[in-house]
């Protein structure tokens, strides 16, 4: 099976028509009947970010099963947080890598539209923007890997309210970190809560892309 015959098949499978696919991904309309025999780097990106329940490895190779074996943990976080919002009322959920997309606009196909949406009662009156699930464990206890926070965009980044957790969408990626003042007015000082492991660093202000205020938390136990 080719990888056309491949994408067509997940397609099918979700009930996803191939206008609404390429829109979303920000290609023409006949992308997949042109497709030969690859997608290309930034093509794959796009697919990964906007439908992250699809195997990638399978999608290009065949190896595996279509669907992510953590897909139904991503469908249990996803009913969990809030209710499902086909009518883009509510806040998004978007993808931790993806922040740059959404608030620094330098990811070509991945918009606030192409995310699902989710009313939550207490996001909504602290006017949150978007929400974000965390990765890693630098930020326990206070946040645990898979958490959902809500976030609100900083449009002036000079100004922080030191000792607060932000995200910060740098040159190196997506960052969640407490932010302090630092002695030159040039830096700022990101401090983990598992200090033990991850030590504070000094960020130059230059390298901030944007920067998320975070407001609150959701934490799912998916058993």
């Amino acid at each position: 099976m080719t990888v056309k015959k491949r994408l067509t098949a997940y397609l099918a499978e979700k009930k996803i028509k191939h206008s609404d696919f390429c829109t979303s991904i920000g290609v023409s309309g006949g992308f997949i009947s042109a497709m030969r025999t690859s997608i290309q780097p930034d093509k794959i990106k796009s697919i990964a970010l906007i439908y992250p329940d699809v195997n990638i490895e399978w999608l290009l190779t065949g190896v595996g099963e279509m669907l992510n074996k953590y897909a139904s943990e991503e469908k249990k976080m996803s009913e969990a947080i809030g209710i499902f919002n086909p009518e883009r009322k509510g806040i998004p959920l978007i993808p931790l890598e993806a922040i740059a997309g959404f608030v620094g606009g330098d990811v070509p196909g991945v918009r606030f539209e192409d995310c699902d949406y989710y009313r939550v009662p207490e996001f909504e009156k602290l006017k949150a923007d978007f929400s974000i699930k965390i990765k890693g464990d630098s930020m326990i206890p206070k946040f645990q890997n898979n958490d959902v926070i809500a976030c609100r965009y900083i449009k002036d980044i000079t100004f922080f309210q030191w000792g607060m957790v932000y995200l910060l969408d740098t040159c190196q990626g997506p960052l969640v970190k407490r932010i302090y003042q630092h002695a030159n007015n040039e830096f700022i000082v990101c401090q983990s809560e598992n200090r033990e492991v991850y030590p504070p660093f000094d960020l130059q202000k230059t390298e901030i892309r944007s920067v998320s205020i975070v407001l609150g938390i959701i934490r799912v136990e998916l058993i």
